[in-house]
Parts: C-alpha cells; sequence; structure tokens
C-alpha cells in the first residue's frame, strides 16, 4: 500500500498514547486525521484500521466521508465510537455543524 510508511510515522504515537490514556471511553477522540480526498481518507483509514487491529482492537477507528448520510455516521459513532477519525474536511466540518461544536462565526 502506498503512503502506510508514512501514515503509521504518524499513527503509532496516536495509538501508544491512547492505549496509556486513562479515559477508556470508545467515544473520547484522542486523534482526528485530516485527508483531502475521500480516496485519500479510505486509504489512510485501511492502515490505520490494519494497525488498530492488531493492538487487540482496544482503541476504535471511525470512517467520516461524504457520499452517506450524515445521520448514519452520527449513528455509527454512536454506535462504535471513534477514539481515532479519518475524515475528509467537508464532512467532518458538516458532522461538528450539526452537533453544535463549531458556530457559524468563522466557517
Amino acid at each position: 500500500m502506498t503512503g502506510s510508511g508514512k501514515t503509521l510515522a504518524f499513527v503509532v504515537p496516536v495509538v501508544e498514547t491512547l492505549l496509556r490514556s486513562p479515559c477508556k471511553l470508545k467515544t473520547d477522540i484522542g486523534a482526528i486525521i485530516i485527508s483531502p480526498t475521500r480516496e485519500l481518507a479510505t486509504q489512510t483509514h485501511g492502515v490505520v484500521a490494519e494497525f488498530v487491529e492488531a493492538c487487540g482492537g482496544a482503541v476504535s477507528l471511525l470512517l467520516l466521508t461524504g457520499g452517506g448520510t450524515l445521520a448514519a455516521d452520527i449513528d455509527r459513532y454512536k454506535a462504535d465510537g471513534g477514539n481515532i477519525i479519518v475524515a475528509t474536511p467537508g464532512r467532518l466540518l458538516e458532522m461538528f455543524n450539526r452537533c453544535g461544536i463549531v458556530r457559524s462565526g468563522w466557517c
């Protein structure tokens, strides 16, 4: 997989930090990885997923890209969590706006 070494260069420290964190809730967000395109986000998510699985699945992972409904993404987050979120900028902003995290003042 192209780029997996570079991806692991920042994913390994993130996962290590999350595994040592006292917060163990699956919905505690510990890292957000923003990718400019859906294809790159999907590729990055695949690399991160393999690493997370190799660590015993103690960290939850969520992919947020356009193409599906926002309601489905919110439901997946509630059900499966997202300690690490891999997202495209548009979907992440849409999610934040929908959940009231970002106000329209700077958007």
